[in-house]
């Protein structure tokens, strides 16, 4: 099993790869810790777009089959509700033998059909998730998400008896497993559902897997209990989800709140400051179906005249990102990509003799989701500047289809620690591709797989595609948390965290 290094800013841990079943501990006297985030949803529906608080919350409520485990910087993946798999003809098929003392918190046994339950919402065509794309390497998967097949029977997902699943995969897949340690791919039950819908306070009626179990659920606040551990850990967290920027400093210095997210403007004694990757970035995709974009180096041009660390600015929680494998993922390159250099860019053109074709032509700016209209004027700004272009900001989204000229700002979300994940996003196949680039050469880099060239080649020689910025947390604590680890996106184990007596 390959271990991908995992460059990141602080030692990093894991939600416990085992479930469980243990006394159940209905008390929540004790040490408490609070978290404080700025603006966030509280949904709990982990098959749809999950926030940073709802995401530490379900990860340490439930468990999947596998999750992954960190020894010095290296990540690999370890068994959490599976007790084994193993891989056939040639990784097309896997075949996951769950562990059979696994309890729900309310006494069921977990088994097959509860994973069965989740697969077939997370493909569901009504349901819209993000994160469906994560099994379009089953068979049938994304024929189902179409809905071009109707019955689930279909798809490559079948459950061999009550603690056995197997899949059936399109083509080889070797690191598939990687993918199955989201939490999208975590099981459901009917009581989960009902959840979903509406907030209630039958909290209690709700179960769970892991070793926290919800105690509160609003629209500021979610509460989280340790049922299951009676001694060494903090029983209670609570998650204050919508809290007002300026009020965030007085709460840590207050100490009202142990542990802050995403601000990073304080200046006081006794705390400390990390930076967590976040796993989200923003790309800026060349279509590359009609002229000049079709022209590599047209797109290069384009390429040098955008300066990344302006756009930090204007996204505070971001860094610059040269290729499209993010900061910690196994073939991350700080030094990937085109520098920001307009006389080369100019000095291109004269050579090419393309300056009277460059401007021959109107490009549409599609932005596909409005938070990102200040990234976009921002683009817009510097391609003025450095090649007297009037770029057009688009109020309508590029769906794909328009044979149309011009340039997609889109924000994507990184859901496996698997660096092929990344590339194959630009394969002739995938449809997350809205480029229309196709090359033969970087499909074969891909099957190899050989990650430098395939990423040097998408970003350095061929460029359908201009990676902009990667997302990163800033997280404050106070000087006596302890213990404060992050696994890969987002994941916090709770029961790592302490309070250390200061004087």
């Amino acid at each position: 099993m390959s271990k991908p290094y995992l460059f990141i800013f602080i030692f990093v841990g894991f939600l416990n790869s085992s479930c469980f079943l243990q006394k159940s501990i209905d008390t929540d006297d004790g040490p408490k810790i609070t978290f404080a985030f700025s603006n966030y949803a509280p949904s709990l529906d982990w098959q749809k777009k999950l926030t940073l608080p709802a995401t530490i919350a379900i990860t340490n409520m439930l468990c999947g089959l596998v999750d992954y485990d960190y020894d010095n910087f290296q990540a690999f993946i370890v068994p959490s509700c599976a007790q084994n798999w193993e891989a056939h003809q040639n990784f097309t098929q896997w075949v996951f033998k769950i562990k059979k003392d696994i309890k729900w918190s309310d006494g069921k046994p977990l088994t097959a059909e509860h994973f069965i339950s989740s697969f077939k919402r997370l493909l569901q065509p009504d349901m819209h998730s993000p994160y469906a794309r994560i099994l379009f390497s089953v068979k049938n998967a994304k024929k189902f998400y179409l809905g071009e097949i109707k019955n689930f029977e279909e798809v490559g997902i079948i459950k061999t008896d009550d603690y056995t699943l197997q899949f059936i995969l399109e083509a080889p897949y070797e690191r598939f497993i990687y993918n199955l340690a989201h939490p999208s791919t975590y099981p459901i039950r009917e009581e989960h559902e009902k959840m979903f819908n509406t907030i209630k306070k039958q909290l209690d009626t709700i179960p769970w897997l892991g070793p926290y179990k919800l105690i509160h659920h609003t629209k500021k606040r979610i509460g989280l209990l340790n049922y299951v551990d009676a001694t060494g850990v903090v029983k209670r967290f609570d998650l204050l989800t919508d809290v007002k920027k300026e009020k965030l400093s007085r709460m840590i210095k207050e100490n009202k709140a142990q542990i802050i997210f995403d601000f990073d403007d304080l200046k006081m004694r006794n705390i400390r400051r990390f930076k967590l990757p976040a796993f989200e970035m923003i790309f800026a995709h060349f279509i590359t179906k009609n002229k000049p974009l079709n022209n590599p180096i047209m797109r290069r041009i384009f390429s040098h005249c955008i300066n990344k660390d302006d756009l930090t600015l204007i996204e505070p929680q971001t860094a610059s990102l040269g290729g499209v494998i993010p900061p910690g993922v196994e073939g991350y390159e700080s030094n990937r990509g085109t520098r920001f250099d307009p006389e080369m860019a100019k000095l291109v053109l004269r050579n090419a003799k393309y300056e009277p074709e460059i401007k021959k032509y109107e490009y549409p700016l599609y932005v596909q989701t409005q938070d990102l209209l200040p990234i976009a004027k921002n683009l817009k700004d510097q391609w003025k500047k450095c090649l007297n272009l009037d770029v057009k900001i688009m109020s309508e989204p590029y769906d794909g289809k328009a044979k149309v000229m011009g340039i997609v700002l889109e924000k994507v979300l990184g859901l496996s620690l698997d660096p092929s994940y990344y590339l194959n996003l630009f394969d002739k196949k995938s449809d997350f591709n809205m480029t229309g680039w196709r090359n033969y050469e970087f499909d074969q880099y891909l099957k190899k797989p050989k990650l430098a060239k395939a990423q040097h080649m998408l970003v350095e020689e061929e460029i359908p595609v201009l990676p902009l910025l990667s997302y990163f947390h800033t997280v404050v604590t106070r000087s006596e948390v302890r213990g404060l680890k992050q696994n890969f996106n987002r994941y916090i184990d709770l029961r790592s965290i302490s309070l250390e007596r200061t004087r």
